[in-house]
């Protein structure tokens, strides 16, 4: 992309909408939101002080906020627990939130 009118096609919004957004006189938010971190990375949403999709539970928005200033260490042994507590057998989770497959007693 070559342009701020290229990147809000990519977006889906006008280039009045993206021009708001850059000169701080509105806040991206939903679809837009999502589409704009999708493509600038996940420090979008602490940008505009939301997090993504989230119920109103403080705890989860405080992990969701904390999330990537932590160690990978730190975020992969979130997602093991979370694993053992709620995932199928034979379905785990990376620190990325992708799936892994794992073989029984693996």
């Amino acid at each position: 992309m070559t342009s701020a009118g290229e990147f809000a096609k990519y977006l889906r919004v006008s280039a009045a909408s993206l021009s708001q957004w850059m000169n701080d006189a509105r806040v991206p938010v939903g679809d837009n939101l999502h589409r704009l971190a999708a493509k600038l990375g996940p420090k979008v949403y602490e940008l505009v002080d939301q997090p993504p999709s989230l119920p109103d539970d403080p705890a989860l928005r405080k992990v969701a906020f904390a999330w990537h200033n932590l160690s990978s260490d730190a975020q992969e042994k979130i997602m093991q627990i979370i694993d053992k507590s709620e995932a199928p057998q034979g379905e785990r989770h990376n620190a990325s939130g992708k799936n892994t497959v794992t073989t029984a007693g693996a």
